[in-house]
């Protein structure tokens, strides 16, 4: 029987454009958002998946108000 579970891809360039609109270094963003230098670029850059307490802080900071969840990763289905 095969498991079905998803992955969350965060889509790099949108955050980084509304990072660099809103004047903000993405080191400083990985902090604020309690993310380390590296692992944050990792993420940026399609390297590493995004984890629900990521998803949850790219949602809740003010940069990223009212934007859907879709403009921010893509959801993969992954079949393991």
């Amino acid at each position: 029987m095969s498991r079905s579970s998803r992955c969350y891809i965060l889509r790099g360039d949108f955050v980084a454009e509304r990072l660099n609109a809103a004047h903000v270094y993405h080191h400083d963003f990985a902090e604020q958002i309690g993310l380390s230098r590296t692992y944050f670029s990792q993420v940026l850059n399609g390297h590493r998946h995004l984890s629900p307490r990521v998803r949850r802080a790219l949602l809740s900071h003010s940069i990223f108000a009212g934007v859907a969840e879709g403009d921010l990763w893509v959801v993969e289905d992954l079949r393991g």
